[in-house]
């Protein structure tokens, strides 16, 4: 009985412990990412960005003509259309 109160008193004191140095141990630190990685990654982020400002802007100059086009072929809808007509250059003197 005694050897086992002495085993038991063992094993708490080495379990106190480890559970101080465990709560007294820092966290473990992110490791910091290199500086040419970083680098190289803001460069892709900002190309991405210029590349969806691109994009915006392309879909609002198509949006603006495909409704001036809307806007021009339904201005007047009862007037009947009037066939282009075929221009040629006036000719020059000496052709």
């Amino acid at each position: 009985m005694i050897t086992l109160l002495a085993i038991v008193a063992v094993v708490v004191v080495a379990a106190g412990f480890s559970g101080n140095r465990l709560l007294k141990r820092e966290p473990p630190q992110s490791m910091p990412l290199e500086d040419d990685r970083l680098k190289r990654l803001e460069q892709a982020v900002d190309a991405i960005a210029l590349e969806v400002e691109r994009i915006s802007e392309a879909q609002r100059f198509t949006t603006k003509l495909l409704s001036e086009r809307h806007a021009q072929e339904f201005q007047a809808p009862g007037a009947a259309k009037q066939p282009a007509r075929n221009v040629s250059p006036p000719e020059r003197p000496g052709d």
